[in-house]
């Protein structure tokens, strides 16, 4: 039985595993003052991270630009 996992971006439901999602890695410490490590996965899928991080840049390089986001595409050509 594979168990599914919601994206929190996109709303679909994909298998929990590494192909879908990354890899989150918590460290907390008990009461006792052990370090704990909890591995899971992160709530967003792949596809949507990267489409995410794109934007990201996107936004960054029309910054740097002084451009708007609809005249990016022609400002990064002239660019390079």
């Amino acid at each position: 039985m594979t168990t599914l996992k919601i994206c929190t971006c996109c709303n679909k439901e994909y298998p929990k595993n590494k192909d879908f999602f990354f890899k989150k890695i918590l460290k907390q410490k008990n009461k006792k003052g052990e370090n704990k490590i909890y591995h899971s996965f992160r709530s967003v899928c792949k596809k949507c991270h990267a489409k995410q991080t794109k934007n990201r840049l996107v936004k960054k390089r029309c910054i740097e630009l002084n451009c708007d986001i609809s005249d990016y595409n022609e400002q990064w050509r002239a660019q390079y």
